[in-house]
């Protein structure tokens, strides 16, 4: 899987474009994850004003 020139994993610009898509998926999954609870807890409180 070793690919020539950029994606040798040994140039400075593949470490750090691996880093900051790292960097980015992370914040990501973290950005979503707390959009997905907060969208959970307000339908939980939808359901239950709907029971009452």
């Amino acid at each position: 899987m070793a690919y020539p020139g950029l994606y040798s994993g040994k140039s400075t610009f593949a470490q750090v474009a691996r880093v900051s898509a790292a960097v980015l998926g992370f914040t990501y999954g973290a950005i979503k994850l707390r959009y997905l609870k907060a969208v959970s807890k307000a339908e939980q409180k939808a359901a239950a004003k709907a029971h009452h």
